[in-house]
């Protein structure tokens, strides 16, 4: 047997974490919340526990909305560098699914769940975090309801142009009932491209981008995120 080490307790969230997987209202779980979280994802993971492998600095989670009963919980790492990086997990009654950039435990969890997007509330936060836990070869997909540090370089001095580009493209996200699917557009970061796309989310959790509209910006003015299978490190 083991013993993991616990973050201490912190009464709110800490800017610690500089993005999160999704925006929303997280807090930070009480010291008997945390020890719970880090026994189930330690048992989930096995002889690969990952708060035996990184120096854990802080825990928050947010209820899902879609996943009924399930908590995203994202753990803040820092490295002997001083970076700083990210992992999450879902955590509920279907057990631990690890967000890693894969889509088939989504697929797989949605068919457990049945039609989990039920309606436009859910729809929109879904696609937050189904668009953020897939992460290409530029890293994850960022859907963009508000334009602030986060999707810049870090000491970049000049990012006016590009962001009042970023403010001209960005699409409140209202979304619109369809034969059992939601659809409206979204703005996309990705990489360090940003692109106005229409999305359809269905019922059962599938996500379909129909079409695309790049946005002309300055590249290099963008922020991008490193993922590393479940972790995601920020630069």
């Amino acid at each position: 047997m083991y013993q993991t080490r616990v973050p201490a307790p912190a009464p709110t969230p800490s800017t610690l974490f500089p993005v999160p997987l999704v925006p929303g209202a997280w807090t930070v779980p009480d010291n008997a919340a945390q020890h719970w979280i880090v026994a189930q994802w330690s048992r989930a993971l096995g002889k690969h526990d990952f708060f035996l492998k990184h120096d854990v600095a802080e825990l928050r989670w947010l209820p899902l909305p879609f996943y009924a009963g399930h908590m995203l919980v994202e753990a803040a790492v820092v490295d002997a560098k001083g970076r700083i990086g990210a992992a999450d997990m879902v955590i509920g009654p279907t057990g631990c699914t690890r967000v890693d950039g894969q889509s088939a435990q989504w697929h797989e969890l949605n068919e457990k769940l049945r039609t989990p997007v039920t309606d436009i509330g859910k729809a929109e936060a879904y696609l937050h975090f189904f668009c953020s836990a897939i992460h290409g070869s530029g890293g994850r997909f960022r859907v963009i309801t508000e334009i602030d540090d986060s999707c810049f370089r870090r000491g970049l001095e000049e990012r006016e142009a590009v962001e009042q580009a970023l403010r001209a493209a960005i699409v409140p996200l209202q979304f619109q009932p369809g034969p059992g699917c939601f659809i409206g557009e979204a703005l996309i970061l990705y990489e360090r491209n940003a692109f106005k796309a229409r999305m359809r989310i269905h019922v059962d959790g599938r996500v379909d981008m129909e079409d695309d509209e790049r946005i002309d910006i300055d590249e290099k003015a963008l922020a991008r995120e490193l993922c590393q299978h479940d972790l995601r490190w920020f630069g």
